[in-house]
């Protein structure tokens, strides 16, 4: 499916659906707390590449990633049906990141965001990644910046997917997943 986007098809899908970055000073694109969102979402270990999206209503568990010890953890409430003109909140978790000979990861995440019709509404390649000092423990990273979506009046009832594909610039690994949601007026 991403291979097959061309930059010409991503950018000129352009619906009224209201795109704003969340800029928190405070995302250091290397956040060591885990999230536990499935069961299936706990930390790989260095090579195992694997993404996790989160969706929400509210920004609040992108604060508390940033303020949450990381033995504690952070519990997201999923958003399971959007509704028109309220934020849907979203971030990519990365784990299993691979470090350079200097100890160092780096990640990029291309993001798409698909309507019920199969349709690409807008996608962006290198849309969000993250760089820093590998931790020596298993840990879910934080893409920066995260996305926020807004349905509008205009956008049809029905299933939505949030989908990226993560690459990790020094193995050359590559990972992807979907976060699918509903959409009624």
């Amino acid at each position: 499916m991403f291979d097959e986007v061309s930059d010409d098809t991503v950018c000129s899908k352009n619906k009224v659906i209201m795109l704003r970055v969340i800029s928190f000073l405070l995302l250091l694109c290397f956040s060591f707390a885990e999230a536990q969102l499935l069961p299936s979402s706990k930390a790989k270990p260095e090579g195992e590449l694997a993404l996790f999206i989160a969706a929400s209503d509210s920004a609040k568990y992108i604060e508390e990633w940033f303020t949450t010890p990381p033995e504690h953890g952070v519990t997201i409430s999923r958003l399971k049906t959007a509704k028109m003109d309220k934020p849907i909140v979203s971030s990519f978790l990365v784990t299993g990141l691979t470090a350079d000979k200097k100890g160092m990861y780096r990640y990029v995440v291309d993001a798409y965001f698909v309507g019920p019709e199969e349709e690409i509404i807008w996608g962006e390649r290198r849309y969000a990644g993250g760089h820093g000092k590998l931790p020596r423990k298993p840990n879910i990273l934080m893409a920066d910046p995260a996305l926020d979506i807004i349905m509008g009046s205009d956008d049809v009832d029905g299933e939505y997917r949030i989908c990226a594909q993560v690459t990790d610039l020094v193995s050359g690994k590559k990972a992807d997943n979907c976060y699918s949601f509903s959409y009624k007026k």
